[in-house]
């Protein structure tokens, strides 16, 4: 049955929305206050800081830090241990030792591909956030075991042998991509050693997702046709509204004022790798096959047809003010910004949105 109506008086009117508020935040734990520290760390490394970073890190670091901090001494205060629904492996202190070696080996590897993901917005704007769904996920996952007792696996030694060895020959070769192969065996090998077999299963994709953490090289070649498509397109789409310029292979030349190139960054290759990432999240939270395969096609397609329309754009601005406008405005750099996040948005518009927010509470 529900409570018999009682009137609201003036002074609970006020104090309701106070007291709600107190309500809200009480009941959070500290689980959910990992979303603030995840996304005040996220903003403040990702490429959108730019020079700021240092600052912006400062900023966003006290941010993530503030409602942690109140969340953690409420529910000290208020005498309710923290609720988990499973649990690491005690770590012994040799396991502190190998954690402490790995953390120490992987430092050089960790740093870089930092600088990798923040270098800019149009290369490899997306390694962050790949760390970031995957512990969700796995979070996500963990959180569903019924079984909450803690477990290993000494299996954990054949991966974390070999990715070891794999960033130690990159100490001396200095390529980090072999670095990286050998952090992606080490990943699986420490899910084994704290979580064991049977629960590293269940954060299966979570952990094969981190090989997107692969940073795209610079300089990288035309190897899936994007500049190439991404100028016929644009080509087509100036011809038809009567743009004069003369196109020879990825280059269109514009009479005096110079020619355009249509390189790596704007052929959307970045645009793609970064699309390709979310949609493979997408269609794994995804039930329905069709809408799979539609979500997984969709950012080729988004990234060729988009950067087209983006290339017709800037030989049209080109056409009528010159090509010195790249260089005296942030428009190119715009345009090109704004394709990388439509490619984004139009995987989330296929996407089983509801199953996603599921995947990442």
């Amino acid at each position: 049955m529900s409570p018999p109506y009682a009137e609201v008086t003036d002074e609970e009117r006020t104090m309701a929305g106070p007291r709600a508020w107190i309500r809200v935040l009480g009941t959070a734990t500290s689980l959910d206050a990992m979303w603030f520290v995840m996304i005040a760390a996220l903003l403040a490394l990702s490429p959108i800081t730019g020079a700021g970073r240092p600052l912006a890190a400062a900023i966003l670091g006290v941010a993530g830090a503030v409602p942690a901090t109140w969340f953690r001494l409420y529910h000290r205060a208020q005498g309710e241990p923290v609720s988990r629904s499973w649990t690491l492996a005690r770590p012994s202190l040799a396991v502190w030792m190998v954690l402490a070696s790995v953390f120490v080996l992987l430092a050089p590897t960790l740093w870089w591909l930092h600088l990798e993901y923040a270098e800019s917005i149009w290369r490899n704007p997306h390694g962050l956030f790949v760390v970031f769904f995957a512990i969700l996920i796995a979070r996500h996952q963990l959180r569903a075991d019924p079984i909450a007792s803690p477990e290993s696996s000494p299996s954990a030694l054949a991966f974390l042998i070999p990715g070891c060895v794999l960033v130690m020959l990159d100490a001396g070769m200095r390529s980090h991509y072999v670095a990286v192969v050998g952090m992606l065996l080490i990943i699986p090998g420490l899910s084994l050693l704290l979580l064991g077999a049977r629960r590293t299963k269940r954060i299966a994709f979570p952990l094969a997702f981190c090989c997107f953490l692969i940073p795209l090289p610079d300089g990288l070649s035309d190897p899936l046709y994007l500049p190439t498509l991404t100028s016929e397109i644009g080509a087509e789409v100036a011809r038809g509204f009567g743009i004069d310029s003369t196109r020879v292979g990825t280059r269109f030349l514009m009479g005096e004022s110079g020619g355009i190139e249509v390189t790596q960054n704007c052929g959307g290759l970045s645009s793609f790798y970064s699309g390709l990432a979310f949609a493979i999240l997408c269609a794994y939270t995804t039930k329905s096959w069709s809408r799979r395969i539609a979500i997984l096609l969709a950012p080729y397609a988004l990234t060729a047809i988009l950067n087209g329309l983006r290339i017709a754009s800037l030989l049209w601005i080109g056409s009528s003010h010159g090509l010195d406008w790249k260089y005296d405005t942030p428009l190119h750099g715009m345009l090109g910004t704004l394709c990388f996040l439509l490619v984004i948005f139009g995987v989330w518009l296929l996407s089983d949105r509801r199953a996603l927010r599921e995947a990442l509470s």
